[in-house]
């Protein structure tokens, strides 16, 4: 083992870097955690991510079940270095750690993906009025928000994704002039919509997570659906048919 390590010592950087470069980029982002010699990883990391913009990083395990409560802990750290590169347009992270204040450097994002973090509000926030061209924004499984606010002036969002997301006040407001697309799987929250009729298409929404029924909830669900109409298409679960 210790005559493997001498030789990889022996390598010359430009060699290394050829290396990485034929690595899938998650196997290139783990060997940041090797040696100090992979400082350069930031050069080789840009060839990858410039490739149409976009970085996708999923450390979830397979057998975590998506409809429970339980939260993992992130499973990685994402390099520093990584946040250098603000041309990126779309990125993923799940359970992948980052400094919220880092991120905001990703000011050209049009898409986002999160899965299996921990997030606040104040970070949704500061996301939406940091990138102005943000389109898509998808959350699963994500926990610690004491509630979804999704607005902002000059909003471009066009879909949002909300997925079996942990809300302490289980609250849901959304002001999205431009929103075509909202998916919603949990249990039953406080809906406010604001939305512009003409532009919204669809609408997928799931509460397979709710256990009890009351009158309450039926009432809840009969104003949500008032404020999609006129949407043109519309899936919804088997307990909304109950109601």
């Amino acid at each position: 083992m210790a005559d493997n390590l001498d030789m990889f010592r022996k390598l010359s950087e430009h060699l290394i870097l050829i290396i990485i470069s034929f690595l899938p980029f998650k196997e290139a982002v783990r060997t940041s955690v090797l040696s100090k010699r992979w400082r350069f990883m930031d050069c080789a990391l840009q060839q990858i991510q410039n490739y149409q913009g976009r970085l996708g990083l999923d450390f979830s395990d397979p057998t975590w079940a998506e409809d429970n409560l339980d939260n993992h802990a992130a499973l990685f750290d994402l390099p520093l270095n990584v946040f250098g590169h603000i041309v990126l347009e779309s990125i993923k992270l799940f359970s992948c750690n980052f400094r919220n204040s880092d991120f905001m450097n990703f000011t050209a994002l049009k898409q986002v993906s999160f899965g299996w973090l921990e997030l606040s509000l104040s970070f949704i926030k500061a996301l939406l009025r940091n990138c102005p061209l943000l389109e898509s924004l998808s959350l699963k499984k994500c926990w610690n928000l004491d509630h979804l606010e999704i607005s902002g002036p000059n909003l471009r969002l066009k879909c949002f994704v909300a997925d079996n997301c942990s809300l302490i006040s289980n609250e849901i407001v959304i002001e999205a002039p431009n929103l075509r697309f909202f998916k919603y799987s949990g249990t039953i929250p406080h809906f406010e919509f604001e939305i512009h009729p003409a532009h919204m298409e669809e609408a997928v929404l799931s509460f397979g997570m709710e256990l009890d029924y009351d009158e309450s909830i039926g009432y809840d669900l009969y104003k949500l659906l008032l404020q999609l109409y006129p949407i043109k298409v519309l899936t919804i679960c088997s307990f909304m048919l109950q109601v």
